[in-house]
């Protein structure tokens, strides 16, 4: 079949997601204008807007690109003669299982795939050979990518940069800093926010309590590893603002500290030893976790604070101390959170046991953390009052 403008599909994609709306659109057209120049110098016209398909996903198989699906099921009506792209890549960048699946459709349609710099015709050995080599190295290239750009995110989140290129509702994306030193943030927009809740970074928890001061917004505070000047900076907030400050936002774990009060006040008196097992993801900074010290705090607390915690015995050769409280911290996977509390007596052993296999329970348990703060008088308020408040 001869290869003209009107039995050609043009194929533009962008896949990163990162780049704002207008960089992306910018690079489409970009795209778009040297293979139309192509079209324009080999075809004598240009491809019309109905032979033209474009899609921005970031998804690496061809099942999350619903256009790339369009097209490969336009190709097996066989009436068109070849698909117009910018580079082989821009097809598939996923694995062995979808470069061929790519391949084989335009090889079984008789389909040519079309660069600016070469023809490719996949019934020609030499020409599919070479194509494979282009998608494979185009999907080596991408796992190489991801890699390093997965390193700078992580790097750069933890020096308290926003990364995302959608702000979340109640806030504006701001740069903040001076010349190399700048980066990007997040400014409340208060007009938008009735309460702040924070999942976020201990670095940033001094600017987020002086503001919400300032300006007499309720916060929800979620971050852990907070220091003790910072915590005191909590409660001073609270004089002017109402504040919820929990270690753990989960409903079932603030029952949990409840059941602890009473447990620990029947059994510790029996003699019964408290331990404490908390597992999290590897990339976890702080440990033991807030949530392991608010379960120890509330025994501890229903004891009248007669205990002191534990945190290593690999230096000492000495049995227990009947008045601590252990609590050992595991590190590993993608461990969302687990807390286990270990009541040890003579011949028989309690265990309370709560798991979170997905950070969903704390976004449940943030936003009704938010709705019971709205509009409250200043103060600090923890989750048991939001339990109180729902009995």
């Amino acid at each position: 079949m001869e290869i003209n403008e009107k039995n050609v599909i043009m194929y533009l994609r962008k896949s990163r997601a990162d780049d704002s709306a207008q960089q992306v659109c910018e690079v489409l057209a970009k795209h778009e204008l040297q293979l139309q120049d192509y079209a324009v110098r080999e075809f004598g016209k240009k491809i019309s807007e109905e032979h033209i398909c474009r899609e921005v996903v970031s998804g690496e198989t061809i099942d999350d690109r619903p256009v790339m699906k369009k097209v490969l099921h336009m190709l097996e009506s066989q009436i068109y003669a070849g698909v117009l792209v910018i580079e082989p890549q821009r097809l598939s960048r996923g694995d062995l299982l979808d470069c061929g699946r790519v391949i084989n459709t335009f090889r079984y349609t008789n389909t040519a795939v079309i660069t600016p710099t070469k023809i490719y015709n996949l019934c020609d050995e030499y020409d599919r050979r070479f194509f494979e080599m282009e998608l494979m190295r185009g999907n080596d290239y991408l796992e190489y990518s991801k890699r390093i750009m997965n390193r700078g995110r992580m790097a750069s989140v933890k020096q308290g940069n926003y990364i995302a290129s959608v702000r979340p509702f109640g806030y504006n994306k701001i740069i903040a800093g001076s010349g190399k030193d700048k980066f990007h943030t997040l400014e409340i927009k208060q007009e938008e926010a009735d309460v702040v809740i924070d999942f976020a970074s201990a670095k940033a928890e001094d600017a987020l309590l002086d503001y919400c001061g300032a300006h007499k917004l309720p916060v929800v505070v979620c971050t852990t590893g907070l220091s003790e000047e910072q915590l005191q900076k909590v409660a001073e907030t609270a004089k002017k603002t109402a504040v919820l400050k929990s270690a753990n936002m989960s409903l079932g774990i603030n029952t949990l500290l409840n059941l602890l009060k009473s447990a620990a006040k029947v059994l510790a008196e029996a003699g019964f030893d408290m331990e404490i097992v908390e597992k999290h993801h590897k990339h976890k900074l702080d440990a033991p976790s807030g949530t392991a010290l608010a379960l120890a705090d509330s025994m501890n607390e229903a004891l009248g604070n007669a205990y002191h915690y534990t945190y290593d015995r690999s230096g000492r050769r000495e049995e227990r101390d009947p008045k601590e409280i252990g609590i050992s911290a595991v590190r590993g996977g993608n461990i969302v959170g687990e807390h286990e509390v270990i009541f040890a007596g003579t011949d028989e052993v309690i265990e309370f046991k709560h798991t979170a296999y997905s950070k969903a329970v704390f976004g449940k348990g943030a936003v009704q953390a938010a709705k019971f703060l709205a509009g409250r008088e200043p103060g600090l308020y923890d989750m048991q009052d939001v339990i109180a408040a729902n009995a």
